[in-house]
């Protein structure tokens, strides 16, 4: 409204910076999550037939009792599919054992999602994890989780849970086969190997970036999601060596 207003664009207004807001220990945090959502919309804009149709806050999909809150929710669509996840930006700061707890919040809300023993149409998992050696820890909490909650043994094998390293994502893209699953320890996959549901139940024409524009005129302008520079890389995935 300031940008109509004073008739210009809203990236050109200015910006005072809040030495308190810069201060905030949760800045990192939210910068990661929405960084990585940013690198997602701008990959779908490269490759033809894929988009991201949902982006959710933390706000938005956390539990009744907030015993599973997700830091984001997303769904990519892509010719074979359209994955829906749970994003965990993980930053180390949690202990095991709270680590632990959090993933047992997943289990449970995955071993209620269907009447059958594997949590089918239930959403993957995504972490992303700071360190290499993060991935491990979050492995031992998964196995502790399943452990205290005496999961049966085709739930916790078909658990969709995917970490992946926040360096790897940078250095080699938000589609490129980075991601780990830990329980079964396979190779690592793309965004578009874990488990999807059909493509055609979703409106292409309703993705994020689509509508970032300044083309259309008598219309409200929005900001462009491009991120300078990019906390990942968004070129098309290269395979790690």
């Amino acid at each position: 409204m300031c940008a109509e207003r004073k008739g210009i664009r809203a990236s050109e207004l200015s910006w005072i910076p809040d030495e308190g807001y810069q201060g905030s220990q949760n800045l990192a945090h939210r910068l990661g999550v929405n960084a990585f959502f940013c690198a997602l919309v701008e990959a779908s804009r490269a490759h033809e037939g894929h988009c991201l149709t949902t982006w959710r806050p933390e706000r938005w999909v956390r539990t009744t009792t907030a015993e599973v809150k997700p830091h984001g929710f997303g769904r990519y669509v892509h010719p074979s599919g359209a994955c829906e996840f749970y994003l965990e930006y993980d930053r180390g700061t949690e202990s095991l054992g709270a680590l632990s707890r959090k993933l047992e919040g997943y289990l449970r809300l995955a071993a209620g999602w269907t009447a059958g023993r594997e949590p089918t149409g239930f959403p993957n998992l995504l972490i992303v994890v700071q360190e290499g050696m993060r991935e491990g820890e979050v492995g031992s909490a998964l196995r502790h989780a399943v452990g205290r909650l005496l999961v049966h043994e085709a739930l916790a094998a078909s658990f969709p849970l995917y970490v992946a390293g926040e360096d790897a994502l940078t250095r080699y893209g938000v589609l490129a086969p980075t991601w780990s699953h830990l329980l079964t320890r396979s190779r690592r996959l793309s965004l578009l190997e874990p488990p999807a549901r059909p493509r055609d139940l979703y409106r292409a024409t309703r993705c994020f970036g689509r509508h970032f524009t300044d083309a259309v005129r008598d219309q409200r302008r929005r900001i462009s999601p491009a991120s300078t520079p990019p906390r990942f890389a968004v070129q098309p995935p290269r395979l790690p060596p």
